[in-house]
C-alpha cells in the first residue's frame, strides 16, 4: 500500500480528486523568462536574412582568377591555357575532335546525296518467270469460309446467331444435297440488308453470294480514306459511288458484334470475302 502512487483520481479518502492534473496556464517553454504567448523573439530570428551558401563569392573568386590569367597573357592562348590549368579556376571545356565536329561531314560545304536505290537487277531473277501468270487467291470452300469469326460478323445478310444458319453450315460439312449445290449459305434464312438491287425496276435487297461468286478479299483492297469512324461508316452504302459496293454494306446487328467491318479499337480492317 505503501507502494501506491499519490497523483491517483481517487484519493487516500476514496473520493475523486483531480488536484494533480496539470491546469490549463501560460507556459514558457524555452525558458528565457518570458511566456510564449508574448514573446516575439522567434519572429525577430524569422526577419533576419540567413547566411550566404558561399556560391556568389566563390564565383566572384573563379571570375578574378580569369582575368589574371587574360592579363598576363593577352595575345598568348598558350600561355593563358596552361595558366589556368595551373590555378583554382575551372579549365576551359574544350570540345570532342578535331575542330570541334559534332556533325558526321560537317566540313564539307554542301550536303551529301543520298545513295538512289539501285532499280536495275540481273536478267536471271526475272527471264525465268516472265511466263508465270498472277496468282489470284481463290475463296475458300463455303464451310471454311464461314469458320472465320470476322467472316461471320462483316455478314449483311445473315443473322449468323440464329439456329438455322448453323444447321444449314453443319448440314453442308456432312456432305448432304444441300452442300452439293453449292449453296448452303444461300438457303439459309436471310434476314433485312442494307444492300438495294442497283435497277430501279428491281425493289428490295439483293441476296447474298454463294461462295464461289465471292472473289474478293477485304485485305487486298486499297481504301480511298484511311480515317474510320463508327458512327458514319455504316451510311457509306448511301453515296451513289459505293451504292453498289458490297464492301460497305453494314453487318446485320448480331450479339457481339458492333455493326462495322474494322477493329473499333485498332481502326485495322477485317478479313472477310465478299
Amino acid at each position: 500500500m505503501h507502494a501506491r502512487n499519490n497523483d491517483h483520481y481517487i484519493d487516500d479518502t476514496g473520493q475523486n480528486t483531480s488536484h494533480w492534473f496539470e491546469k490549463e496556464m501560460r507556459v514558457d517553454l524555452d525558458g528565457d523568462g518570458v511566456i510564449d504567448c508574448v514573446d516575439s523573439s522567434n519572429v525577430q530570428e524569422t526577419m533576419i536574412y540567413p547566411a550566404a551558401d558561399g556560391k556568389e563569392s566563390a564565383h566572384l573568386r573563379a571570375r578574378q582568377v580569369k582575368q589574371l590569367c587574360q592579363a598576363s597573357a593577352p595575345r598568348d592562348y598558350g600561355r593563358y591555357h596552361s595558366a589556368r590549368q595551373t590555378s583554382v579556376a575551372p579549365p576551359t571545356p574544350e570540345r570532342p575532335g578535331m575542330f570541334g565536329r559534332q556533325v558526321q561531314h560537317q566540313d564539307k560545304m554542301r550536303d551529301v546525296p543520298e545513295k538512289t536505290t539501285p532499280r536495275v537487277v540481273d536478267k536471271q531473277l526475272f527471264s525465268a518467270r516472265r511466263g508465270e501468270s498472277k496468282l489470284v487467291a481463290a475463296p475458300p470452300h463455303e464451310s471454311d469460309m464461314f469458320r472465320n469469326l470476322h467472316q461471320l460478323r462483316a455478314e449483311s445478310h445473315h443473322d449468323v446467331t440464329d439456329q438455322q444458319f448453323a444447321e444449314a453450315l453443319n448440314s453442308a460439312r456432312r456432305g448432304s444435297a444441300l452442300a452439293a449445290s453449292g449453296a448452303a449459305v444461300c438457303d439459309a434464312p436471310v434476314t433485312r440488308s442494307s444492300m438495294v438491287a442497283a435497277s430501279v425496276l428491281v425493289k428490295g435487297d439483293l441476296p447474298p453470294k454463294q461462295a464461289h461468286e465471292r472473289a474478293k478479299y477485304s485485305k487486298m483492297r486499297v481504301e480511298p480514306h484511311a480515317a474510320r469512324d463508327m458512327t458514319g461508316w455504316p451510311f457509306h452504302h448511301q453515296d451513289r459511288l459505293k451504292r453498289e459496293d458490297p464492301y460497305y454494306v453494314k453487318p446485320v446487328q448480331q450479339t457481339g458484334s458492333s455493326g462495322v467491318k474494322y477493329d473499333i479499337i485498332t481502326g485495322e480492317g477485317h478479313g472477310f470475302w465478299y
